[in-house]
């Protein structure tokens, strides 16, 4: 009885341990990421000034929203697919949709489509399109610099934030191999290796 306690109280620690990881090691949350959006935004279009900002859209009653192409195209990644603001291949996948070789966007879903008079999809997907392969490049390596210079991090690469942890891509010398004697068998003297086979 005694046992079984200790062991329900050893799981639940550990439960524990294994929440507080997640906690700490896992990404932000996606609500404090959004409110990031404005200075993700402003830190791309100052990297790339070239990059069109498509922030003629108005609502129906004729006002216009602080929205631009690259705010678009972050909350498309982070709120329509859930992706990591930090993740280089989850940006590869949502460039990937906007080429229209992953997944199939949505008019309906897209970012915009029910505040404005005018769906900005359609000049969003020609906006991104147009852009060249280097271009594309560029706009990648703006946007993980914005999220990084925020302090979001991959969670593997915590070691490089506490030099006390091993890094995971560490090279792992592997272990000087435990070599053992084998046991030293007391044969009997004289006798022939027949009378090892007889019983005593």
């Amino acid at each position: 009885m005694e046992q079984r306690r200790w062991q329900q109280r050893l799981s639940g620690l550990v439960g524990l341990v294994v929440a507080w990881q997640l906690m700490v090691l896992s990404p932000p949350p996606v609500q404090a990421q959004l409110r990031e959006i404005p200075r993700i935004t402003e830190a791309v279009y100052t990297a790339m000034p070239s990059l069109p900002r498509l922030d003629q859209f108005q609502t129906a009653a004729g006002e216009s929203l602080d929205t631009s192409f690259v705010r678009r195209v972050l909350l498309y990644h982070m709120r329509s697919e859930g992706r990591a603001l930090n993740s280089r291949l989850d940006w590869k996948l949502t460039f990937a949709d906007y080429l229209g070789i992953n997944l199939t966007m949505f008019a309906q879903q897209y970012p915009g489509a029910d505040q404005f008079s005018e769906n900005p999809y359609t000049a969003d997907l020609e906006a991104f399109r147009a852009l060249t392969r280097a271009d594309r490049e560029q706009l990648l390596a703006a946007l993980l610099d914005a999220v990084e210079f925020d302090g979001i991090v991959n969670s593997l690469d915590v070691a490089t934030l506490d030099p006390d942890l091993p890094s995971p891509f560490a090279v792992l010398e592997p272990a000087a191999p435990v070599v053992t004697p084998p046991p030293v068998i007391d044969l009997p003297s004289g006798g022939s290796s027949a009378d090892l086979l007889q019983g005593p």
